[in-house]
């Protein structure tokens, strides 16, 4: 049975009777009653008397539950003694007997807390994208720097090119620009995967309605998350810019006529 119990690493294994006195337990989790709850455990001891106060509440209802023949998992965060919180999965199982009686259970714990911790950092790292994402004055286009295909856009990306979110995923970049400027663009994407340097390019975009919209597009490094390399555009609308500067020359031309 002490090999059982010690064969899984990481993992606190308890067995208990219906007195919720201690059958067994493994090393790993002698060494966690030691450094974390300091306290030491023997065979025949209240579990109880190892329990911080907070957890008792809790640890008797699970243990009748599993008493009473349910097998489930919970989760439960404690603060220990080092002052940081500590997050636990723990799955209770009851223990019959070749009669069928439950007189025991098992109680199995799982430190998960770098798990917790790495949700949390990938969750505020999400928080952050989104904020940066979905605050830029420009639309934001990441593609597939393999295939060209759109993988996200944020919503001034939906805005600028009159599509929904769903309706822009999936497509190509060539196709949001007009037939006429597809191999200019088409090239300066290639150009683009392959140089580490920051770019500019101005062209012009075909909306849904069909519509041509004057752009400048700037494009940095492309990037890798896992196996993946992606690129990532800014599509800035020169369509008031644009018309600026055409007054001007007009206004500059009759100028000179004049």
């Amino acid at each position: 049975m002490k090999a059982v119990l010690n064969s899984p690493k990481e993992l606190f294994i308890v067995a208990i009777d219906k007195h919720f006195s201690f059958l067994g337990f493994s090393d790993e989790y002698i060494s966690f009653a030691r450094k974390a709850l300091k306290k030491e455990v023997a065979i025949g001891m209240d579990v109880f008397e190892v329990l911080p106060e907070e957890l008792k509440g809790f640890a008797r209802k699970n243990y009748e539950r599993a008493l009473n023949g349910e097998s489930f998992v919970t989760n439960n965060s404690i603060v220990l003694q080092d002052g940081k919180k500590h997050y636990y999965e723990n799955k209770y199982s009851p223990i019959i007997d070749q009669h069928g009686k439950n007189l025991r259970l098992t109680l199995f714990t799982n430190d998960i807390t770098k798990l917790k911790e790495q949700e949390e950092e990938n969750r505020m790292i999400d928080l952050r994208y989104a904020a940066l994402f979905d605050g830029e004055e420009d639309a934001i286009l990441i593609a597939d720097a393999k295939s060209g295909n759109l993988v996200d856009v944020n919503d001034k990306a939906c805005k600028l090119f009159g599509y929904s979110k769903s309706e822009m995923i999936g497509l190509h970049q060539t196709k949001l620009h007009p037939p006429e400027a597809l191999a200019y663009v088409q090239a300066k994407f290639e150009e683009f995967v392959k140089n580490k340097e920051y770019h500019f390019v101005e062209t012009d975009i075909i909306t849904s309605k069909g519509l041509k919209k004057p752009v400048r597009i700037s494009e940095g490094a492309p990037f890798r998350v896992g196996p993946y390399l992606f690129t990532a555009a800014y599509f800035h609308d020169r369509t008031v810019d644009k018309a600026a500067v055409d007054k001007a020359l007009t206004s500059q031309e009759m100028l000179s006529k004049a």
